[in-house]
């Protein structure tokens, strides 16, 4: 009967808990008295989550042995399980009583202690446990939780390597301390502890979601994204990882952030975080009849909060109407007085009546203690908008260079961020030469469907798009991140790095693989085979594997007066990356690394690129889309009259093109505070007024 009793032993182990349970049942059929089986047919139970069963079974085990500190110790675990403390602390107490030197009693007894917030009698209890056997490595965990909750960092730290000393595959141990990291700012050793816990339990839902949010928090989306996909194949029923997979996609992917708060909703469909996050994808891509609709749910659930006020002054910000934006943002106020969110629509749409109220009030906010730094960035964004329309240009400057340390603060930038960047760019002219493109474009799609306009942030890639896309049969697509993703995908399938060199190391069909997916991807997201734009500022690394897989879309590079381009980066408030813009040297840098790229591209595919002044643009808007829309085959739209080289007046909205005088030489009220950004262009032969 030993062996029998070994081997549900070995079953329970290896975490077989039915096969245990079944051995034990048939053991006891045979010996009613085999109280080791009957402890163990116990633990199984309490495996399973049948406390009241697994209580009754181990009560019967110390009937027939009622000395076993080991099963004393067993009925408090399960008590403490079941919430059930008094009676949890009796049974480590009598499993002490039968064996004084029991550590395992002691360490359970003092981590329930420090779950009851009894740190003083749970830090005796571990140390206890800790003196009978120091090489106990759970009660060395334990003692470093105590720690983590009463604020004393080291020590915890401390406890916690510790038992990973004695236990090195301590999952909890290892997560625990990569959490220590995360509160310390130690982003490398925190992301490099995760990596290993996973790589320990490949299966672990918490570890996947901690490390997800890690890489998500620091603006690591891509691998926020794939820890969350994984999270949700684990269980796809969590709800944490659903969301926190919307919110990496959030501002890159709209259909896929769209999909992934749809399916959290689905899973709780009163999740306010859900509705949220589905709202604010819906906003993002304009759809007013479903941003109504799911708004009307989200008061229907919760009410005329302070998030509703928010999303409907968001609302009517992207419609245009800002006094009814101001007073969205204003009720929002009304139960969140602090609401920086709100704040920033008020900073927008502020009217010239009550201007000075509403900066007094940003300004005694920021001088309050804010914890979030991203939030007093954000904040400090507003008061600059605020003070740059008063004309108090001294004070806003100030303001404005607060908000980039602040937000300088908040980004994973590199120290060698602009070295990377140097390289990747060097990697790609030597790879994508005019005789390697040419000579594979035989292998790409022919579809003419892609327009990809290019540009740096600002530059005016957005109004091109929506007076191309209004006056002509092209559709707008936005910032969307789907080629790359697709590139990354088929790369990393080929077993290749993402690096430029590893596209002639590509199967030829492949380069096909890459046209078509992306074709398909614009496809399902707009129902449509006619023109689709693509406005993502990364593309510019990407338009020499894109003249391949897609040798017929076309390329329009919209360039804008240097100063005025970056002075509108360095004070736009980005919702995140773009690391490079909250420093004035770095971001000078950036800018002609950028440009010397698209020259490149310009030589080298040149059939491909339609260069487009911005200034010229909006001075002689009719003249410019007409030539864009030549260049770019696209079927006249009815704004465009029969036969005429003319756009009708009638046709062409002129609210979408901004005025001359509020995009050019915006930077001159600040020039005196701008020599780090213009001598840097100027060292690099550059003139910043063109």
């Amino acid at each position: 009967m030993q062996h029998i009793f070994q081997k549900a032993m070995t079953a329970f182990v290896q975490g077989k808990i039915n096969e245990a349970n079944k051995i034990c049942k048939g053991i006891i059929k045979q010996q009613p008295t085999a109280h080791p089986a009957i402890h163990l047919l116990a633990l199984t139970e309490k495996r399973k989550g049948r406390y009241n069963q697994a209580v009754k079974t181990i009560n019967k085990a110390l009937k027939l042995a009622p000395t076993s500190a080991t099963y004393w110790n067993n009925l408090g675990e399960i008590c403490r399980e079941m919430g059930n403390i008094p009676k949890a602390i009796e049974s480590y107490k009598k499993a002490i009583n039968h064996k004084h030197d029991y550590a395992e009693a002691y360490t359970n007894w003092g981590a329930l202690l420090v779950n009851q917030k009894n740190y003083t009698e749970a830090e005796k209890h571990l140390v206890t446990a800790i003196g009978i056997n120091p090489q106990l490595a759970n009660a060395h965990y334990n003692l470093g939780v105590l720690f983590t909750e009463t604020g004393a960092q080291e020590q915890a730290r401390k406890s916690f390597n510790k038992a990973l000393d004695i236990e090195p595959a301590n999952l909890e141990a290892l997560v625990n301390l990569a959490d220590l990291d995360q509160s310390q700012n130690r982003f490398s050793d925190a992301k490099a502890r995760y990596l290993q816990a996973i790589s320990i339990d490949p299966t672990n839902l918490d570890t996947h979601l901690s490390f997800a949010s890690l890489c998500n928090n620091h603006g690591f989306y891509n691998e926020a994204i794939k820890y969350y996909s994984i999270a949700t194949k684990i269980d796809p029923k969590s709800l944490e990882a659903w969301l926190g997979l919307g919110k990496s996609f959030r501002n890159s992917a709209y259909l896929d952030a769209y999909h992934a708060f749809n399916t959290a909703l689905s899973i709780n469909g009163k999740s306010k975080e859900a509705m949220l996050g589905l709202a604010g994808c819906i906003l993002f891509d304009l759809d007013n009849t479903k941003a109504i609709q799911i708004l009307s749910r989200y008061q229907n659930t919760f009410g005329t909060d302070a998030h509703f006020n928010l999303l409907m002054a968001n609302l009517h910000l992207h419609n245009g109407s800002c006094d009814k934006a101001y007073a969205a943002a204003r009720s929002c106020l009304a139960t969140e007085p602090d609401n920086i969110d709100a704040y920033q629509i008020i900073a927008r749409t502020s009217t010239t009546s009550n201007i000075d109220s509403d900066l007094q009030e940003m300004l005694r906010l920021f001088d309050k203690s804010i914890d979030s730094k991203d939030a007093q960035s954000n904040l400090a964004f507003s008061i600059f908008n605020i003070m740059d329309r008063t004309g108090d240009y001294d004070s806003a400057f100030e303001y404005l260079e607060k908000a980039n340390l602040l937000k300088k603060e908040t980004v994973a930038c590199k120290s060698a961020y602009l070295q990377e960047i140097e390289k990747n760019h060097s990697q790609l002219k030597s790879v994508f030469t005019h005789n390697f493109i040419q000579d594979n474009k035989q292998y790409g799609d022919d579809s003419e469907t892609p327009i990809f306009i290019v540009g740096l942030p600002r530059s005016g890639k957005t109004v091109t798009e929506s007076v191309l896309c209004k006056n002509s049969h092209a559709t707008p697509g936005g910032e969307s991140r789907q080629f790359t993703g697709i590139l990354q995908s088929v790369l990393k399938d080929a077993q290749l790095s993402t690096e430029p060199e590893s596209i002639p190391k590509l199967d030829k069909q492949l380069l096909t693989t890459i046209g078509e997916r992306y074709l398909e991807s614009l496809n399902r997201r707009f129902k449509t085979s006619c023109h689709v734009t693509n406005t993502l500022p990364g593309n510019v690394a990407n338009l020499g594997t894109i003249s391949i897989c897609l040798p017929k879309a076309k390329i329009i590079w919209v360039d804008r007066a240097q100063l005025d381009t970056c002075f509108d980066m360095y004070s736009k408030n980005f919702a995140r990356g773009h690391e490079y813009a909250y420093d004035q040297e770095t971001l000078a840098r950036y800018t002609i690394q950028f440009n010397t790229l698209m020259e490149h591209w310009a030589q080298v595919i040149p059939e491909n690129i339609f260069k487009l002044q911005f200034e010229e643009f909006i001075s002689e808007p009719e003249k410019w889309l007409r030539k864009i829309v030549e260049f770019c085959q696209l079927d006249i739209g009815t704004s465009v009259n029969n036969g005429s080289e003319t756009i009708s007046q009638t046709g062409l909205d002129y609210e979408l093109i901004p005025n001359r005088e509020d995009i050019c030489g915006i930077w001159k009220p600040y020039e005196k505070h701008l020599q780090p950004l213009t001598h840097t262009l100027e060292q690099e032969g550059i003139n910043p007024h063109n």
